[in-house]
């Protein structure tokens, strides 16, 4: 597997607009794992994912949860902002919106994304992702 540190910023902008239509696809279990290099810390909550079965597992539970909650979801990438020289570390923020199984819809719930990028095989992935989003507006919306 051939690595490298460079990878172009127009890319980042391609990379993500693909990354989330793959996340907002509940279908899209290896595709979204894929995205990710097979060394790749994903936190999307308390406990780090690491390595490409412990990302392929926490795909499932949140695919396993989305099924039983969700309609939809449509997430919305607003700003990028490159933190290192190598345009390889960025942070973004957007919005996203859940469409729930029990009529309710949350529209324009924030996010932001840290994450780092490597180019293996001459393709862009993630070897970091981290989420930063208050779930208290979804576990609200979850209540009777």
């Amino acid at each position: 597997m051939a690595t490298s540190p460079v990878a172009k910023s127009d890319d980042k902008s391609k990379f993500f607009k693909h990354y989330y239509e793959v996340s907002d696809d509940p279908n899209a279990l290896e595709e979204w794992v894929n995205l990710y290099t097979d060394d790749a810390t994903v936190i999307m909550g308390p406990v780090p994912s690491i390595g490409t079965k412990n990302v392929t597992q926490l795909r499932q539970k949140i695919l396993d949860g989305f099924r039983t909650a969700f309609k939809s979801m449509d997430h919305k990438c607003d700003n990028v902002y490159y933190l290192s020289g190598d345009l390889n570390e960025v942070m973004l923020h957007g919005r996203i919106d859940y469409f729930l199984l029990n009529g309710k819809e949350l529209i324009d719930v924030p996010w932001a994304v840290k994450a780092r990028f490597r180019v293996v095989d001459d393709k862009l992935r993630m070897s970091y992702y981290e989420v930063f989003m208050n779930m208290t507006l979804v576990q609200e919306a979850f209540k009777v």
